[in-house]
């Protein structure tokens, strides 16, 4: 209809009545096409290099089936992802285990299935690691995560991840120091395969990774001299921005890869040795711009010479991350696409938290409670992050592609909420 947002070929308004609001709809046709632009201008332009999806991002058993269509691995975090990879098909060689403190069970798990690779964070889960393969007499390819002990620029605090004092990884130093690397190569049970690092998220340019790598051959250089060892794998990681407004340009991804792409290659081949594979890890660039979030507009509260409130029937149980990063997001009416936007309305979440706003002073035309509004960019880190707070169900995600819609995940009922409830 008219002056009705479409998305993917969908009237939302038509989808909203359908599955009610709130409502995550991700299109089919969006994150394909964000996938294969990363194919073209990485896995295509340079021989070995691997693209792994971060399904913190957004993970369901169809996304799993999405990402494994399109020949990307998965990177994963918990016991809990590593089992929605494995049941939406994916081969186990091609998943990552990341996270900085697996439990002895997580590892256990990760190693009766064969997960392909696990990312160990620190001394504690080695000496786990260590036990757990000698018992089942396999050999297990691990990275080691490193801290490059910088600190990305121009992000959130709470999404930096490279600098010195982090919980995430190896100090270089204490590898050396520690012994860790030797204690590794000698121990038949474990296969060194390289190293990985993370320095970051919604990154903009090349030079944090650049910076991030150079402290990383240093220590590369040194391996070499001491231990004889090279990496086969370097994992660079993933944190490629995106922009949540019209006022932030989109990045580069061609020119940020041939920035780090040319650094990485000249750096090994100062050393004459081989370049190892690069892998890159992005989840936010590919999920983020593929979703959106349909709420419906309830009370509205002006207060005179300050500001107008609209109340939405979501808020920080469905989208927390304005209220835990201060994000910003984009929105209109959806309802009302054609018509002049006059007035300036700050969006509020319905949590009984005066924090719980999802979006501060936007420009919409003049609304009307039982509007629809669509924000934007919310495919990622929205539906992955979603809480019961207030005992509000999470709601459904749907899929729209070439104008029809399917369900991806149930919203949750009443029931649902005390259906692990026991009584007293």
């Amino acid at each position: 209809m008219k002056n009705h947002f479409v998305f993917s070929g969908v009237d939302v308004t038509d989808i909203a009545k359908e599955y009610a609001t709130p409502l995550y709809v991700m299109s089919y046709e969006i994150l394909v096409e964000r996938i294969r632009l990363l194919k073209k201008v990485f896995t295509e332009a340079y021989d070995h290099t691997r693209i792994l999806y971060a399904s913190k991002a957004f993970l369901t058993i169809g996304m799993v089936e999405i990402i494994k269509s399109e020949g990307l691995g998965m990177d994963v975090v918990s016991g809990g992802e590593l089992y929605t990879g494995l049941k939406g098909g994916m081969d186990p060689e091609n998943i990552f285990f990341h996270g900085n403190n697996k439990s002895p069970e997580e590892l256990e798990f990760a190693l009766e299935h064969r997960v392909g690779t696990i990312v160990v964070d620190n001394l504690n889960e080695l000496s786990h690691l260590k036990e757990l393969a000698a018992a089942r007499g396999m050999r297990q390819k691990i990275l080691l995560r490193l801290s490059p002990g910088l600190k990305a620029i121009n992000t959130h605090a709470y999404i930096v991840t490279g600098q010195r004092d982090t919980k995430f990884g190896f100090q270089i130093d204490e590898i050396l120091f520690e012994k860790t690397i030797p204690g590794i190569l000698e121990n038949p049970h474990l296969s060194l395969e390289g190293f990985h690092f993370h320095i970051g998220s919604q990154l903009f340019d090349g030079q944090s990774y650049i910076k991030a790598f150079e402290v990383i051959m240093k220590l590369i250089k040194e391996l070499k001299e001491t231990y004889d060892y090279l990496p086969g794998v370097l994992n660079l990681g993933g944190g490629f921005g995106i922009p949540y407004d019209d006022k932030t340009e989109p990045l580069d991804l061609e020119k940020l890869f041939k920035e780090i792409m040319k650094v990485i290659s000249d750096e090994f081949e100062a050393i004459q040795a081989p370049r190892p594979q690069i892998i890159i890890e992005p989840g936010r660039w590919i999920a983020g711009p593929a979703g959106i979030t349909l709420y419906t507009l309830g009370a509205i509260k002006t207060i005179k010479n300050t500001r107008t409130y609209v109340a939405v029937d979501g808020g920080m149980a469905d989208n927390i991350r304005p209220a835990l990063y201060k994000a910003e997001y984009a929105a209109d009416v959806a309802n009302k696409m054609g018509q002049e936007k006059s007035q300036v309305y700050t969006i509020a979440g319905r949590a009984c938290e005066s924090g719980d706003i999802l979006i501060w002073d936007v420009l919409l035309p003049r609304v009307e409670s039982g509007d629809l509004l669509v924000v934007y960019h919310t495919g990622a880190y929205n539906y992955a992050m979603a809480n019961n707070y207030n005992r509000f169900p999470m709601p459904p995600v749907v899929l729209v592609r070439e104008g029809k819609s399917q369900l991806m995940v149930k919203g949750q009922t009443y029931e649902d909420l005390v259906s692990r409830d026991l009584p007293l």
